[in-house]
Protein backbone atom coordinates (compact mmCIF):
# COMPACT_ATOMS: atom_id res chain seq x y z
CA UNK A 1 0.00 0.00 0.00
CA UNK A 2 1.54 3.33 -1.06
CA UNK A 3 1.90 6.22 1.37
CA UNK A 4 -0.84 8.36 -0.21
CA UNK A 5 -3.36 5.55 -0.02
CA UNK A 6 -2.36 4.78 3.57
CA UNK A 7 -2.87 8.40 4.59
CA UNK A 8 -6.25 8.46 2.86
CA UNK A 9 -7.34 5.31 4.70
CA UNK A 10 -6.22 6.71 8.05
CA UNK A 11 -8.10 9.96 7.44
CA UNK A 12 -11.21 7.98 6.57
CA UNK A 13 -11.00 5.93 9.75
CA UNK A 14 -10.44 9.03 11.84
CA UNK A 15 -13.42 10.78 10.26
CA UNK A 16 -15.62 7.74 10.90
CA UNK A 17 -14.48 7.60 14.51
CA UNK A 18 -15.10 11.32 14.94
CA UNK A 19 -18.60 10.95 13.50
CA UNK A 20 -19.44 8.19 16.00
CA UNK A 21 -18.03 10.25 18.88
CA UNK A 22 -19.94 13.35 17.81
CA UNK A 23 -23.18 11.39 17.44
CA UNK A 24 -22.75 9.91 20.91
CA UNK A 25 -21.92 13.29 22.37
CA UNK A 26 -24.97 14.83 20.68
CA UNK A 27 -27.44 12.56 22.50
CA UNK A 28 -27.29 14.29 25.90
CA UNK A 29 -27.46 17.66 24.16
CA UNK A 30 -30.43 16.44 22.14
CA UNK A 31 -32.22 15.41 25.33
CA UNK A 32 -31.24 18.67 27.02
CA UNK A 33 -32.75 20.71 24.19
CA UNK A 34 -35.80 18.46 23.94
CA UNK A 35 -38.53 19.47 23.43
CA UNK A 36 -38.10 22.49 21.20
CA UNK A 37 -41.44 22.21 19.38
CA UNK A 38 -44.95 20.84 20.01
CA UNK A 39 -45.38 17.12 20.74
CA UNK A 40 -48.20 15.09 19.19
CA UNK A 41 -49.84 12.51 21.45
CA UNK A 42 -51.62 10.07 19.16
CA UNK A 43 -54.69 8.29 20.54
CA UNK A 44 -55.59 5.15 18.62
CA UNK A 45 -59.30 5.60 19.44
CA UNK A 46 -62.11 8.05 18.81
CA UNK A 47 -62.81 11.04 21.04
CA UNK A 48 -65.12 10.57 23.99
CA UNK A 49 -63.90 7.32 25.56
CA UNK A 50 -61.60 6.44 28.42
CA UNK A 51 -58.42 6.52 26.33
CA UNK A 52 -59.25 9.97 25.01
CA UNK A 53 -60.00 11.32 28.50
CA UNK A 54 -56.71 9.99 29.81
CA UNK A 55 -54.76 11.42 26.86
CA UNK A 56 -56.20 14.90 27.25
CA UNK A 57 -55.55 14.85 31.00
CA UNK A 58 -51.94 13.72 30.49
CA UNK A 59 -51.35 16.17 27.61
CA UNK A 60 -52.35 19.12 29.75
CA UNK A 61 -49.94 18.12 32.52
CA UNK A 62 -47.11 17.28 30.09
CA UNK A 63 -47.47 20.67 28.41
CA UNK A 64 -46.95 22.34 31.75
CA UNK A 65 -44.02 20.14 32.78
CA UNK A 66 -42.20 20.27 29.44
CA UNK A 67 -42.96 23.89 28.60
CA UNK A 68 -44.29 23.08 25.13
CA UNK A 69 -47.74 22.24 23.71
CA UNK A 70 -48.72 18.56 23.72
CA UNK A 71 -51.46 18.11 21.15
CA UNK A 72 -53.84 15.13 21.20
CA UNK A 73 -54.55 13.59 17.78
CA UNK A 74 -57.27 10.94 17.54
CA UNK A 75 -56.41 8.33 14.91
CA UNK A 76 -59.14 5.72 15.30
CA UNK A 77 -59.87 2.68 13.17
CA UNK A 78 -58.82 -0.92 12.46
CA UNK A 79 -58.88 -1.88 16.14
CA UNK A 80 -56.25 0.71 16.97
CA UNK A 81 -53.93 -0.24 14.11
CA UNK A 82 -54.19 3.07 12.25
CA UNK A 83 -52.97 5.22 15.12
CA UNK A 84 -50.47 2.67 16.39
CA UNK A 85 -48.94 2.13 12.95
CA UNK A 86 -48.65 5.90 12.42
CA UNK A 87 -46.55 6.19 15.58
CA UNK A 88 -44.49 3.07 14.81
CA UNK A 89 -43.48 4.65 11.49
CA UNK A 90 -43.08 8.23 12.79
CA UNK A 91 -39.75 10.05 13.15
CA UNK A 92 -37.71 8.71 16.05
CA UNK A 93 -37.29 12.09 17.69
CA UNK A 94 -39.73 12.10 20.61
CA UNK A 95 -42.23 14.43 18.96
CA UNK A 96 -44.80 11.73 18.12
CA UNK A 97 -45.98 9.56 20.99
CA UNK A 98 -48.74 6.98 21.43
CA UNK A 99 -51.23 6.68 24.27
CA UNK A 100 -53.22 3.50 23.89
CA UNK A 101 -55.24 0.95 25.77
CA UNK A 102 -53.44 -2.35 26.24
CA UNK A 103 -55.72 -4.62 24.23
CA UNK A 104 -54.74 -3.38 20.75
CA UNK A 105 -51.06 -3.89 21.58
CA UNK A 106 -51.54 -7.38 22.98
CA UNK A 107 -54.44 -8.70 20.89
CA UNK A 108 -53.77 -7.54 17.35
CA UNK A 109 -50.70 -9.75 16.96
CA UNK A 110 -53.06 -12.73 16.89
CA UNK A 111 -56.10 -10.97 15.45
CA UNK A 112 -54.20 -9.66 12.43
CA UNK A 113 -51.70 -12.52 12.17
CA UNK A 114 -49.69 -12.16 8.98
CA UNK A 115 -51.10 -8.75 8.08
CA UNK A 116 -50.24 -6.48 11.01
CA UNK A 117 -48.28 -3.55 9.55
CA UNK A 118 -46.09 -3.19 12.65
CA UNK A 119 -44.64 -5.27 15.47
CA UNK A 120 -45.69 -3.85 18.87
CA UNK A 121 -42.60 -5.28 20.56
CA UNK A 122 -40.00 -4.37 17.93
CA UNK A 123 -41.41 -1.12 16.50
CA UNK A 124 -42.47 0.66 19.69
CA UNK A 125 -40.46 1.77 22.70
CA UNK A 126 -42.33 1.50 26.03
CA UNK A 127 -42.20 4.64 28.16
CA UNK A 128 -44.64 4.10 31.02
CA UNK A 129 -47.80 2.44 32.24
CA UNK A 130 -50.34 5.13 33.04
CA UNK A 131 -53.59 3.76 34.46
CA UNK A 132 -55.86 0.75 34.71
CA UNK A 133 -59.63 0.45 34.77
CA UNK A 134 -62.33 -2.18 35.24
CA UNK A 135 -64.90 -2.82 32.53
CA UNK A 136 -68.66 -2.83 33.01
CA UNK A 137 -71.46 -4.45 31.08
CA UNK A 138 -73.96 -1.65 30.48
CA UNK A 139 -77.49 -1.65 29.11
CA UNK A 140 -79.93 0.98 27.98
CA UNK A 141 -82.31 1.72 30.90
CA UNK A 142 -85.28 0.71 28.74
CA UNK A 143 -83.83 -2.79 28.34
CA UNK A 144 -85.74 -5.41 30.32
CA UNK A 145 -82.80 -7.03 32.13
CA UNK A 146 -82.19 -5.61 35.60
CA UNK A 147 -79.38 -8.05 36.50
CA UNK A 148 -76.74 -10.06 34.66
CA UNK A 149 -78.59 -13.26 35.52
CA UNK A 150 -81.75 -11.91 33.86
CA UNK A 151 -79.73 -10.85 30.82
CA UNK A 152 -78.16 -14.29 30.46
CA UNK A 153 -81.60 -15.97 30.65
CA UNK A 154 -82.91 -13.61 27.93
CA UNK A 155 -79.96 -14.39 25.65
CA UNK A 156 -80.32 -18.13 26.15
CA UNK A 157 -84.06 -17.97 25.48
CA UNK A 158 -83.46 -16.35 22.06
CA UNK A 159 -79.93 -17.23 20.87
CA UNK A 160 -78.46 -14.75 18.38
CA UNK A 161 -81.19 -12.14 18.86
CA UNK A 162 -79.23 -9.74 21.05
CA UNK A 163 -76.11 -7.76 20.27
CA UNK A 164 -73.47 -5.87 22.23
CA UNK A 165 -71.44 -2.83 21.20
CA UNK A 166 -67.74 -2.30 21.81
CA UNK A 167 -65.06 0.27 21.12
CA UNK A 168 -63.75 -1.85 18.27
CA UNK A 169 -62.62 -5.34 17.33
CA UNK A 170 -59.80 -6.48 19.61
CA UNK A 171 -60.36 -3.84 22.28
CA UNK A 172 -60.81 -4.88 25.89
CA UNK A 173 -64.47 -3.83 25.62
CA UNK A 174 -64.80 -6.41 22.84
CA UNK A 175 -62.78 -9.15 24.53
CA UNK A 176 -64.85 -8.85 27.71
CA UNK A 177 -67.91 -9.70 25.64
CA UNK A 178 -66.17 -12.63 23.97
CA UNK A 179 -65.07 -13.96 27.35
CA UNK A 180 -68.66 -13.73 28.58
CA UNK A 181 -69.86 -15.61 25.50
CA UNK A 182 -67.29 -18.39 25.99
CA UNK A 183 -67.79 -18.81 29.74
CA UNK A 184 -71.58 -18.56 29.53
CA UNK A 185 -71.91 -20.51 26.25
CA UNK A 186 -73.95 -17.64 24.84
CA UNK A 187 -74.87 -16.61 21.30
CA UNK A 188 -74.47 -12.85 21.20
CA UNK A 189 -73.73 -10.64 18.19
CA UNK A 190 -70.77 -8.24 18.39
CA UNK A 191 -71.19 -4.74 16.92
CA UNK A 192 -67.82 -2.89 16.81
CA UNK A 193 -67.44 0.89 16.63
CA UNK A 194 -64.49 3.22 16.15
CA UNK A 195 -64.04 3.90 19.82
CA UNK A 196 -65.96 3.69 23.06
CA UNK A 197 -67.57 7.11 22.56
CA UNK A 198 -69.47 6.14 19.38
CA UNK A 199 -70.45 2.80 20.92
CA UNK A 200 -71.85 4.58 23.97
CA UNK A 201 -73.90 6.91 21.78
CA UNK A 202 -75.50 3.94 20.02
CA UNK A 203 -76.49 2.31 23.31
CA UNK A 204 -77.81 5.62 24.64
CA UNK A 205 -79.90 5.98 21.50
CA UNK A 206 -81.25 2.44 21.79
CA UNK A 207 -79.74 1.21 18.50
CA UNK A 208 -77.83 -1.48 20.42
CA UNK A 209 -79.17 -2.79 23.75
CA UNK A 210 -75.88 -3.29 25.61
CA UNK A 211 -72.14 -2.70 25.60
CA UNK A 212 -68.95 -3.22 27.56
CA UNK A 213 -67.49 0.08 28.67
CA UNK A 214 -64.85 1.57 30.92
CA UNK A 215 -65.40 3.68 34.00
CA UNK A 216 -65.72 6.73 31.75
CA UNK A 217 -69.35 5.59 31.38
CA UNK A 218 -70.07 5.81 35.11
CA UNK A 219 -71.31 9.45 35.00
CA UNK A 220 -73.99 8.23 32.57
CA UNK A 221 -74.84 5.42 34.99
CA UNK A 222 -75.13 7.91 37.84
CA UNK A 223 -77.41 10.06 35.68
CA UNK A 224 -79.69 7.10 34.96
CA UNK A 225 -78.87 7.07 31.23
CA UNK A 226 -77.17 3.67 31.41
CA UNK A 227 -77.54 0.72 33.78
CA UNK A 228 -74.47 -1.23 34.99
CA UNK A 229 -75.17 -4.94 35.47
CA UNK A 230 -71.72 -6.26 36.42
CA UNK A 231 -68.02 -5.38 36.61
CA UNK A 232 -65.30 -7.51 34.99
CA UNK A 233 -62.77 -7.48 37.84
CA UNK A 234 -62.35 -10.20 40.46
CA UNK A 235 -63.36 -7.80 43.23
CA UNK A 236 -66.02 -5.09 43.21
CA UNK A 237 -64.82 -1.72 41.99
CA UNK A 238 -64.14 0.86 44.68
CA UNK A 239 -65.78 3.52 42.49
CA UNK A 240 -68.97 1.50 41.98
CA UNK A 241 -69.18 -0.92 44.91
CA UNK A 242 -72.90 -1.39 44.34
CA UNK A 243 -72.24 -3.17 41.02
CA UNK A 244 -71.71 -6.94 41.46
CA UNK A 245 -68.84 -8.77 39.80
CA UNK A 246 -69.25 -11.33 37.03
CA UNK A 247 -67.96 -13.92 39.50
CA UNK A 248 -70.82 -13.11 41.85
CA UNK A 249 -73.29 -13.32 38.97
CA UNK A 250 -72.68 -16.80 37.65
CA UNK A 251 -69.26 -16.44 35.97
CA UNK A 252 -66.73 -17.69 38.57
CA UNK A 253 -63.14 -16.76 37.74
CA UNK A 254 -64.10 -13.95 35.35
CA UNK A 255 -61.35 -11.29 35.66
CA UNK A 256 -60.43 -8.74 33.01
CA UNK A 257 -58.80 -5.36 33.60
CA UNK A 258 -58.12 -2.63 31.03
CA UNK A 259 -54.85 -0.71 31.15
CA UNK A 260 -53.19 2.17 29.33
CA UNK A 261 -49.60 2.96 28.40
CA UNK A 262 -47.45 5.53 26.62
CA UNK A 263 -44.98 4.54 23.91
CA UNK A 264 -42.69 6.09 21.29
CA UNK A 265 -41.27 4.84 18.00
CA UNK A 266 -38.51 2.30 18.56
CA UNK A 267 -35.12 3.89 18.05
CA UNK A 268 -36.03 7.13 19.82
CA UNK A 269 -32.84 8.23 21.63
CA UNK A 270 -32.54 6.82 25.14
CA UNK A 271 -32.04 10.19 26.86
CA UNK A 272 -35.30 11.47 25.35
CA UNK A 273 -37.18 8.35 26.47
CA UNK A 274 -35.71 8.74 29.95
CA UNK A 275 -36.79 12.38 30.10
CA UNK A 276 -40.32 11.48 29.03
CA UNK A 277 -40.50 8.62 31.53
CA UNK A 278 -39.35 10.89 34.34
CA UNK A 279 -41.95 13.52 33.46
CA UNK A 280 -44.79 11.00 33.11
CA UNK A 281 -43.81 9.29 36.38
CA UNK A 282 -43.91 12.67 38.12
CA UNK A 283 -47.35 13.37 36.68
CA UNK A 284 -48.66 9.85 37.33
CA UNK A 285 -47.77 9.97 41.01
CA UNK A 286 -49.04 13.49 41.61
CA UNK A 287 -52.11 13.97 43.76
CA UNK A 288 -53.81 16.13 41.12
CA UNK A 289 -53.48 13.50 38.37
CA UNK A 290 -54.41 10.65 40.69
CA UNK A 291 -57.57 12.45 41.76
CA UNK A 292 -58.53 13.32 38.18
CA UNK A 293 -58.30 9.74 36.93
CA UNK A 294 -59.82 8.40 40.13
CA UNK A 295 -62.83 10.61 39.47
CA UNK A 296 -63.32 8.60 36.29
CA UNK A 297 -62.90 5.29 38.11
CA UNK A 298 -59.34 4.68 36.98
CA UNK A 299 -56.32 3.84 39.09
CA UNK A 300 -53.20 5.84 38.23
CA UNK A 301 -50.02 3.84 37.59
CA UNK A 302 -46.42 4.92 37.15
CA UNK A 303 -44.74 1.82 35.83
CA UNK A 304 -41.27 1.68 34.37
CA UNK A 305 -40.56 0.95 30.67
CA UNK A 306 -39.52 -2.57 31.71
CA UNK A 307 -42.84 -3.15 33.49
CA UNK A 308 -44.78 -2.02 30.43
CA UNK A 309 -42.65 -4.20 28.15
CA UNK A 310 -43.17 -7.25 30.38
CA UNK A 311 -46.91 -6.61 30.56
CA UNK A 312 -47.14 -6.41 26.78
CA UNK A 313 -45.27 -9.69 26.34
CA UNK A 314 -47.20 -11.66 28.97
CA UNK A 315 -50.64 -10.42 27.94
CA UNK A 316 -49.92 -11.04 24.26
CA UNK A 317 -49.80 -14.76 25.09
CA UNK A 318 -53.03 -14.64 27.12
CA UNK A 319 -54.96 -12.56 24.59
CA UNK A 320 -53.77 -14.74 21.72
CA UNK A 321 -55.37 -17.72 23.45
CA UNK A 322 -58.64 -15.80 23.86
CA UNK A 323 -58.61 -14.70 20.20
CA UNK A 324 -58.10 -18.30 19.12
CA UNK A 325 -60.74 -19.70 21.49
CA UNK A 326 -63.30 -17.14 20.34
CA UNK A 327 -62.43 -17.57 16.67
CA UNK A 328 -62.11 -13.81 16.23
CA UNK A 329 -61.49 -12.17 12.86
CA UNK A 330 -60.38 -8.60 12.06
CA UNK A 331 -63.10 -5.95 11.95
CA UNK A 332 -63.65 -2.18 12.36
Amino acid sequence: MNQTRRHSLIRGLLCAACSVMLAAAALPVQAQDYPSKPITLVVAAAAGGGTDFLARTLAQDMSRELGTPVVVANRAGAAGNIGTDAVAKAAKDGYTLLLTAGAPLTTNVALYAGSLPYDPIKDLAPISLLAETPEFILVNPSFAAQTLDQLVRMIRAEPGKYSFASGGTGTVTHLAGELMKIMGKLELVHVPYRGEGPATNEVLGGQVPMMFGTTSSLPLVRAGKLRALAVTTAQRSRVAPEVPTFSESGFPGFDLVGWYGVLAPAGTPGPILEKLQTVIAKIGTSQAFTEKVSGHGMTALAGSPEQLANKMKSETLIMSQLVKAAGLKPGP
